[in-house]
């Protein structure tokens, strides 16, 4: 296998050596296109095959690998499938979302972001900073609370309770106030159709969100405007809502493949 040129800064920086020898076998996988032996996967990818095995066992139980019970042959597993799959989707929706978020945030004077469900809820992908002077800057990557942001309303609004109930535990242990705030975020959404709140999670700050569905009709991400109480409005009527609720309808479009 060609080995992958690596720059000054990336041989500087501190990596933990065996996950980079263990993927080793996932990158054989992935290039083959079959299933295959451990003696043929050890030799592809230049280790023996005891070694192979232990990381093959690992990688099972992780669901990236699976193996065939009557040929004893290796292949990718379930979670391989459901990795690459959310990387399409999380890559499609912050390509296609870039434009329309720079847009919303200059027509409505607010910061905007773009948020993806993954393992620890709601995550920040994508985000256009307002040109405003405010105490008030969140990061890619900073994951929003699902019962106390707009955003986390959204996802609580058209997720499973399967989905969202490890995380929401975590937020709000009594199992009754649990269900009463569930059972609100999702009349307040099948009435408004959006995510908000006022000071709840920053002082001072308000946010509203929408969600954006894919071609399965289940949501991809969520576009969400945060701003100052005293110039945003966000109230579900409000012009704020009606401009993040059309921007996502229009990348819900795009996802589908719409022009």
């Amino acid at each position: 296998m060609a080995k992958k040129a690596v720059s000054r800064a990336d041989k500087n920086q501190r990596y933990i050596q065996s996950i980079l020898v263990g993927f080793r076998l996932i990158k054989v996988l992935q290039e083959s296109g079959a299933k295959m032996s451990l003696k043929r996967l050890a030799q592809l990818a230049g280790m023996s095959p005891s070694n192979a095995h232990l990381y093959l066992v690992s990688f099972g139980r992780l669901g990236l690998v699976v193996q065939d019970p009557i040929t004893t042959y290796y292949g990718l597993g379930p979670y391989a499938i459901d990795l690459g799959l959310a990387a399409i989707r999380q890559l499609d929706v912050s390509d296609l979302a870039r434009g329309a978020l720079e847009a919303l945030s200059e027509e409505l004077g607010q910061s905007v972001y773009l948020s993806v469900w993954a393992n620890k809820g709601p995550t920040i992908i994508l985000k256009f900073d307002a040109h405003l002077n405010v105490p008030l800057a969140i990061r890619i990557g900073y994951v929003l609370p699902l019962g106390s942001s707009a955003t986390g309303q959204v996802f609580v609004a058209n997720l499973s309770e399967r989905e969202i109930e490890p995380i929401l535990q975590q937020e709000l242990p009594n199992a009754a106030v649990r269900r009463k705030r569930v059972a609100d975020i999702k009349r307040n959404f099948a009435r408004d159709g959006v995510g908000s709140s006022d000071s709840s999670l920053f002082e001072g700050f308000g946010a509203v969100s929408a969600p954006v569905f894919d071609h399965d009709n289940r949501i991809a991400a969520s576009i969400t405007v945060l701003g100052p109480l005293n110039t945003l409005d966000v109230k579900p009527t409000g012009k704020a809502a009606a401009a993040v609720k059309s921007a996502a309808a229009k990348l819900t479009q795009s996802l589908r493949g719409g022009s």
